[in-house]
């Protein structure tokens, strides 16, 4: 079986994660290890998503040099902006 969502080739997963049926993660995007992606959500380019972060159904990160730490979104997250860090 196939894997259920996109991944621009030159987006780097670490092991162990889980991405939802539907999501996309695009250039350059990096996804740590054992992060959960939810169904559905856009990760947009150059984002880097620390290890252990849960994104819920339909989040979508549309943003240039996102770094997101410690994070837990249940559903329906939209973040639209350049530069920013999220810690939580």
């Amino acid at each position: 079986m196939g894997k259920e969502y996109f991944a621009h080739e030159t987006a780097v997963i670490d092991g162990g994660c889980k991405i939802g049926k539907g999501t996309k993660i695009w250039h350059f995007t990096h996804i740590m290890s054992n992060c959960i992606i939810g169904e559905n959500c856009n990760i947009g380019q150059n984002v880097v998503v620390s290890p252990d972060v849960v994104l819920g159904i339909t989040s979508k990160f549309k943003i240039t040099f996102l770094y997101i730490q410690v994070l837990y979104v249940k559903m329906t997250f939209f973040l639209d902006h350049q530069w920013f860090s999220l810690t939580l």
